[in-house]
């Protein structure tokens, strides 16, 4: 038996969780010191958090290597004998070294006890939100349709490394403090002024690079409608609804795409706390890659 886990940060909906039975690791999400489990915590109530003078201080933690060895063991106990582990990429978080470590840990367990371990195959995406969930979701459906676990973890692998996203953030500050600007946002350095350009953003690798600047909100739909219709066709697009901030710009991006031969299929998921930590409220965009 196989089963594809994922973690939290990939902001897969319990829907398609359930229906792909891709079981969800949750991140720590840190407000004032204290700790929620990710899961835990209600997007609305949070992004609400986020927009309040003064803001609280906010930051993540990745699942524990012990956290995600008890995952394991608990889907072993079940039956599962091969697990498709897809993360958030190791340049961003620790969750890629505490999966390959809970699973050293039950190998060696099972060789103490003489007995057998789940084979685990970890996936570092490289990448975060979504995208992680579009490769734990290709994962999961290739499993469902005879995949083996390897074949499986090659398929998130690829997705993965084909996908792309662009997005606006409602707190420059925040994605700065997280270690996530590179060298085209070196200038800037806060969340812009009402009056003053919109920063638009590509996630590379783990780290957020300026691709261009737009006026207002229905200019930034524009360039990132362009940005997303220039990756090809076939694709697979997800936009990001996040809060009452940023609806004017998802609707605008929905409106650019809707019906566009280049789309295949336009689907939208919620922006959760793990990542508006590194964001801030506001926060809009999409993720798109063609399918495999």
């Amino acid at each position: 038996m196989i089963r594809v886990v994922t973690d939290s940060n990939s902001q897969v909906p319990p829907a398609l969780a359930q229906r792909w039975d891709i079981e969800v690791a949750p991140l720590t999400v840190v407000i004032d010191g204290r700790e929620h489990r990710e899961l835990d915590l209600d997007p609305d109530e949070f992004f609400d958090l986020l927009a309040r003078k003064p803001r609280p201080e906010v930051s993540t933690a990745a699942p524990s290597p012990g956290e995600m060895a008890e995952l394991y063991r608990r889907l072993a106990e079940q039956g599962v004998d091969q697990i498709v582990s897809v993360h958030l990429g190791s340049e961003m978080s620790a969750t890629v070294p505490s999966a390959r470590l809970a699973a050293e840990m039950l190998a060696a367990e099972a060789v103490d006890a003489n007995a057998g371990a789940p084979e685990v195959h970890v996936v570092d995406t490289h990448a975060a939100s979504f995208i992680v969930g579009c490769a734990a979701w290709e994962a999961a459906e290739a499993v469902a349709g005879g995949a083996t676990a390897a074949e499986a973890a090659a398929i998130a692998t690829r997705v993965a490394e084909a996908a792309g996203s662009v997005f606006i953030v409602g707190a420059l500050d925040l994605a700065r403090a997280g270690g996530r600007f590179g060298e085209s946002l070196a200038g800037e350095s806060r969340s812009p002024e009402p009056t003053e350009p919109v920063p638009v953003i590509a996630l590379i690798r783990g780290q957020m690079e300026l691709i261009g600047h737009a006026a207002d909100a229905a200019a930034a739909a524009e360039v990132m409608a362009d940005r997303v219709l220039q990756s090809g066709s076939g694709l697979r697009v997800a936009l990001a609804v996040a809060d009452s901030e940023s609806e004017v710009l998802w609707k605008g991006l929905e409106q650019a795409l809707e019906g566009r031969p280049e789309v295949d299929e336009l689907l939208h998921y919620r922006a959760g706390p793990s990542v508006a930590v590194h964001t801030g409220a506001g926060t809009a965009g999409a993720v798109f890659y063609r399918r495999p």
